[in-house]
């Protein structure tokens, strides 16, 4: 993790490069258990790179088992991208009470994840860059 005040200006020098991600083929269930880990918030649905949307714990919780997350995921979320500026990202975390938020290309490829753990005043990155 990385202190808020140490990264560089721009959200790709604050994201996770390789977010975690599953198909729209991803059923209720598995989901499930990838939320048992207290670190899942936010599982990230895609199909050929781009974003389709995104589930957390409490849209997963009534479903049918059986149901797939290309069912249910949607973007009700906003999105930033690689090259805005890292106070846009939090201005949105903020507003939204959020601590993660996908990052797209213009062309809805997913390239990032900004995970913000409020507790400890720090960004999640990637373990290359974690000081």
């Amino acid at each position: 993790m990385v202190p808020l005040d140490s990264v560089g200006p721009l959200v790709r020098d604050a994201m996770l490069h390789a977010p975690r991600t599953c198909g729209p083929d991803t059923t209720v269930a598995e989901a499930r258990a990838q939320f048992e880990s207290p670190l899942v918030l936010l599982l990230l649905v895609t199909r050929d790179g781009k974003l389709v949307g995104g589930v957390d714990r409490a849209d997963v919780a009534e479903r049918d088992g059986d149901e797939t997350l290309g069912d249910i995921a949607s973007r009700r979320f906003p999105d930033v991208r690689p090259d805005d500026p890292v106070a846009r990202a939090m201005e949105l975390l903020e507003v939204g009470a959020a601590d993660r938020l996908p990052v797209v290309e213009d062309d809805g490829t997913l390239v990032g994840l900004i995970c913000l753990n409020r507790g400890e005043n720090r960004f999640c990155v990637d373990a290359d860059r974690a000081s």
